[in-house]
């Protein structure tokens, strides 16, 4: 069962948790509305669907909301809808040059149920449900996208070495964590590629997601050649570690590869991580499940509601191999023939 409920706390609260309770509002405001089936142009009917007391909370928690609210980022659909019921209701302008600087004593009740009623509509819409569409049809192109990578790097090696780590933030610094410090992190992050701690390495996927716990935190996956490197455990943690470093003090990292790990997975042969040789059609299977968990369509509710225009939140690509140069023999011979790496 779906529970909604505002968040009173005087304590800091983080960027992702408040986008996080926006979405659950509409979400609720929609699905209250879907159930009850009112005819909300009456407004007796409207007044039916919530209470004086649930408008006097989302009137408190405006100046919260809006925040967070920033013209020079993209919203999904749940989060955009609201803020485009506030500035049909004059709770907030579009402009370029808005500043979340307002005045509350006059608003009134009215504006908050006026609200509530346009969002009751916005489920019906054609562009929220397009919106919705073009996420699931994103995210499962994220998902095959990643399988090709998966199947192309099992050709071309026959010993990968498949890391997993999940990357975050400490719960006590979480109220301080903006989603354009994550994107700059991960920037960093990708700027140390020249790093020894990638050497030999494959390929790699990341992507960004939002819980409600856990707030900002990034999914990646990283290949590396089997010949070559073969101690899971500690490239691992080589890679946690630079993300830390990278992470400006608030930075943590959860290394999937330790023997309580994978003690659960290995007990269910579902283990689809570490060393994969290209004949164990078991464990290559094991991970594609383990990538599906990347970028599920049906995993709902981690997705971002919030991000810089035109940023990406998944990103996946196959390394280039250096070659060796080439002997005066092999001149000679012409270009060598692409082969896999034994």
């Amino acid at each position: 069962m779906f529970n909604f409920s505002i968040n009173k706390t005087l304590k800091p609260v983080s960027q992702s948790n408040i986008l996080v309770e926006i979405d659950d509002l509409v979400r609720h405001i929609q699905r209250v509305s879907n159930i009850h089936h009112l005819n909300l142009s009456k407004q007796e009917n409207h007044q039916g669907l919530f209470d004086d007391e649930f408008y006097s909370e989302v009137l408190t928690a405006i100046p919260k909301y809006l925040s967070v609210y920033s013209p020079q980022h993209t919203y999904n659909e749940y989060v955009d809808s609201f803020w485009q019921g506030c500035i049909r209701v004059g709770l907030l302008t579009d402009s370029p040059l808005y500043t979340p600087h307002h005045y509350f004593d006059d608003i009134g009740i009215e504006r908050i149920i006026a609200l509530v009623e346009w969002l009751t509509k916005t489920r019906a819409q054609f562009t929220f449900r397009l919106k919705i569409r073009n996420r699931m049809q994103e995210t499962k192109q994220n998902n095959e996208n990643l399988m090709t990578i998966a199947h192309s790097l099992r050709e071309l090696c026959s010993k990968l070495l498949v890391i997993r780590v999940d990357f975050g933030y400490g719960e006590d610094r979480q109220h301080f964590i903006k989603i354009d410090d994550v994107f700059r992190h991960i920037e960093f992050f990708a700027n140390k590629m020249n790093s020894n701690v990638f050497s030999h390495e494959l390929g790699r996927a990341f992507v960004i997601e939002q819980a409600r716990e856990k707030g900002y935190h990034v999914h990646a996956v990283f290949f590396f050649n089997g010949h070559k490197v073969q101690n899971d455990w500690f490239k691992a943690k080589q890679i946690g570690d630079l993300w830390v470093s990278v992470a400006e003090g608030m930075g943590t990292y959860f290394n999937l590869h330790t023997k309580e790990a994978k003690r659960e997975y290995i007990e269910e042969g579902l283990l689809g991580i570490g060393m994969i040789l290209r004949k164990d059609d078991q464990t290559f299977k094991n991970l594609l499940v383990t990538l599906n968990y990347f970028a599920k369509p049906k995993k709902d509710y981690q997705y971002l509601r919030m991000k810089p225009a035109g940023a990406n939140h998944f990103y996946a690509r196959i390394g280039e191999r250096k070659r060796k140069p080439r002997t005066s023999k092999q001149k000679n011979k012409g270009e060598p023939k692409p082969s896999s790496i034994h």
